[in-house]
């Protein structure tokens, strides 16, 4: 029976685990078992012997070239990452623009003018004048209600910056005829550029104006892309933000004019 015993611990996985850590051949191991019970007493004659377990492991080159991948590698995903959400913020603003013109038009379409537009806020320093459009805009749904936000009490961008609607002239300095919205932006030259070179036309934007600290430029739709570039490096120079206003229902002659008379849109070169 003892001889059976130890045959069939050939097979045992104990045997099999005990000749991977000592490295010892099965044929020293069936000996050890002729004077051992089973496996685990084995491993007690081993250690009581003395012998050491191979070591296994990496060497200090090979950690140090799987954590330069790893790094490499991390490094990629965060700028595939950051690309990709940009790309999405572009493509959500410009979604946000074409619901937030098509409610504008369909709320004063019976009205000969957007008078009722302007800045927003209900903050609680706020005069009563913002705090009214700021209803006029929510009761109407004039813009998504995702882009409200009730701690600041303001319409918000997916960039995080303020939104608002204003009045903008058609014709004459005071017809009220036109709007706008305006955006204020993150400074950062892809998204000025990949936005000012949409294909606005077909949202009914008829002009573009962008403001920052190198000036006031206008942009042209549709935009030239080199127009673009040369521009959005010159307005937006060192500021931590710039403006971007689209213009609606507006005559291409009358927003770009500073006269005498006044500005009918927001002017520029």
């Amino acid at each position: 029976m003892r001889n059976l015993e130890i045959k069939n611990n050939d097979c045992h996985a104990a045997l099999a685990m005990t000749e991977k850590r000592w490295g010892f051949p099965r044929r020293t191991l069936r000996a050890l078992l002729g004077m051992t019970e089973n496996t685990q007493s084995v491993r007690s004659l081993l250690e009581e012997s003395g012998a050491d377990a191979p070591q296994s492991g990496r060497s200090m080159i090979e950690m140090l070239g799987v954590l330069a991948i790893i790094g490499v590698l991390s490094v990629g995903g965060i700028a595939g990452y950051s690309k990709a959400m940009t790309k999405y913020r572009i493509n959500k603003t410009i979604e946000q623009i074409t619901i937030i013109a098509g409610n504008v038009r369909a709320f004063f379409a019976p009205q000969r003018s957007y008078e009722g537009l302007g800045y927003c806020s209900e903050a609680d320093n706020a005069p009563d004048s913002q705090k009214a459009i700021c209803k006029l805009i929510k009761k109407a749904k004039l813009m998504p209600d995702e882009m409200w936000d009730d701690t600041d009490k303001r319409f918000y961008n997916v960039f995080g910056y303020e939104v608002y609607l204003n009045t903008a002239h058609k014709s004459t300095n005071t017809d009220e005829q036109a709007f706008y919205i305006s955006y204020l932006m993150p400074t950062d030259y892809e998204i000025c550029i990949e936005l000012l070179s949409q294909d606005w036309g077909e949202t009914g934007v008829k002009g573009i104006t962008i403001m920052g600290s190198g000036g006031t430029k206008c942009i042209t739709i549709p935009a030239d892309i080199d127009n673009v570039t040369n521009k959005c490096a010159t307005v937006i120079g060192s500021a931590s933000t710039w403006q971007m206003l689209l213009y609606f229902d507006i005559n291409s002659n009358c927003w770009r004019e500073n006269g005498e008379n006044g500005h009918y849109g927001n002017y520029c070169s």
